[in-house]
Order: C-alpha cells, then sequence, then structure tokens
C-alpha cells in the first residue's frame, strides 16, 4: 500500500516512519477512503497487505469498508520486527480464518549462516468445508529486504521460506507465498541460484515440488507491480493450486 501510515506520529519511534506518516489527518482520510474504495470493487476473499504502519490503520480501513461499502473485513495481524521503516503486514479476510503466526529460524540454521530472518511476514491457516470435506489453505504474506543492498539478505529469506513450505508442497497441501518479494529479477529469466529461483525451486515451471510464479499467466507489458516499472511483487501458488478439484 506504499507507507499506509496515519497521521499520528506519538506511536511511531523511527524518524523515517514519522517522515512518510500522512502529513495531516484529511491527507490520512483520503488515502485510507480511496485505498477503501479500490478494495471494494475488488471484494476479495482474502487480502495479503504489505507497508502498513499496525494493526490501528488497517482496523481504520476495515471500518470504511463496512461503513461506506458494506462489506465485512476481519484483520488478522501480528507484530513484526522492522524497527527502522516500522513497516508492517496484514490480512483482511472475510471468511475461513483458522489462525496466524510468525516464524524465527533456528539457532542451528542461524548458526550455518544460510539463512536471515524475516522482520515482517505473517504466516495465516484459513479452511472451509466443502461438499466432500474441507480445504485447508496456508499463506505466507512477505515483505522480503528490498534493493542491491538488501541481496544477500533476500537470498537467505528465500531460503528460510523454501526450507519452511517445501514439505508442505511436497504433501500436496494448498500453499500460497505472495508480497513483496522485492527481487528485481524477471520470473522467467531467472538463474538456479538466484532469490526467486531459490523460493520457487528450479526450474520456475510446474513440477510437483515446485511454487509457480502466477506472473508467468500475465503477458511480459502487464507484469509490472511497482510504479517504477518493476515486478517487485509476486503471488506464488503450490501445484495442488494448479488444478480446480
Amino acid at each position: 500500500l506504499e507507507w499506509f501510515f496515519d497521521h499520528d506520529q506519538s506511536d511511531n519511534k523511527s524518524p523515517l516512519a514519522r517522515e512518510l506518516s500522512a502529513p495531516t489527518a484529511a491527507d490520512w482520510h483520503w488515502k485510507r477512503d480511496a485505498v477503501a474504495q479500490v478494495i471494494a470493487r475488488m471484494k476479495p476473499t482474502i487480502l495479503a497487505l504489505q507497508e502498513i504502519e499496525n494493526e490501528k490503520v488497517v482496523q481504520e480501513l476495515a471500518t470504511v469498508l463496512a461503513k461506506k461499502h458494506n462489506l465485512q473485513y476481519q484483520v488478522a495481524y501480528l507484530t513484526g520486527r522492522d524497527t527502522y521503516t516500522e513497516q508492517d503486514v496484514a490480512y483482511l479476510y472475510t471468511s475461513g480464518f483458522q489462525k496466524c503466526e510468525r516464524r524465527e529460524q533456528s539457532q542451528e540454521m542461524y548458526a550455518s549462516k544460510q539463512y536471515y530472518n524475516l522482520s515482517k511476514h505473517l504466516f495465516a491457516t484459513f479452511r472451509w468445508s466443502t461438499g466432500s470435506g474441507e480445504q485447508t489453505l496456508t499463506l505466507c504474506n512477505v515483505h522480503l529486504r528490498a534493493g542491491q543492498r538488501g541481496a544477500e539478505a533476500r537470498l537467505k529469506q528465500c531460503r528460510l521460506l523454501r526450507h519452511w513450505t517445501a514439505p508442505l508442497i511436497a504433501r500436496g497441501e494448498n500453499i500460497i507465498i505472495l508480497g513483496d518479494i522485492n527481487t528485481p529479477g524477471v520470473c522467467d529469466q531467472v538463474k538456479p541460484k538466484d532469490d526467486l529461483a531459490t523460493l520457487c525451486g528450479v526450474p520456475l515451471r510446474r513440477t510437483k515440488d515446485n511454487l509457480y510464479d502466477l506472473h508467468l499467466k500475465l503477458s511480459p507489458d502487464q507484469r509490472a507491480t511497482h510504479m517504477i516499472g518493476k515486478q517487485f511483487d509476486h503471488v506464488l501458488i503450490s501445484p495442488a493450486l494448479l488444478k480446480d478439484n
């Protein structure tokens, strides 16, 4: 949501967060209401949000969706650990929510220097009853390290996400990793050791153990997700979600 921060700076300790908060209450209300209008046109069952300030701003957004658009959304949120930007991630959802959690690498993984913790991420489990039983969906909403300076850490974050999700994918579960992957790479031109390839599994294609990048369903001229024309954001799904069963 590109710095979805309200005008109240009393809860901001970071100079950057204070600088990029909404300048006035009027600015914040305009931005909040404009975002609600876009969401109301989409009417998603689940929406994964990045660059939000805290739970308060998402709850405000849900209130506007209810009052102005007659859409009832709940909020799933756990406080992250980014103290530099104070940005975080969250979900809006209409149904099926079971639980959400944050995860950390183990001491052994930390000692290996192969992984890097995610300061902004949120796993969420959703479950719905169907005619033949239940369907369960696990999402991981992420905002990884950005830019060239963050490239090494981002690769290690992708390795950690892969470590967490690969067993679930191998079991044929419904898995989605989505959000600010922040890779500068192009999904159909990655090399085996790239961050996106590490996260999805190499190669980026439909196999039983790999995540599939939904960018590949789009023509190249439709893939930009950021104002500067880059495709930093991705929706990566497990093979189970490529079949309508």
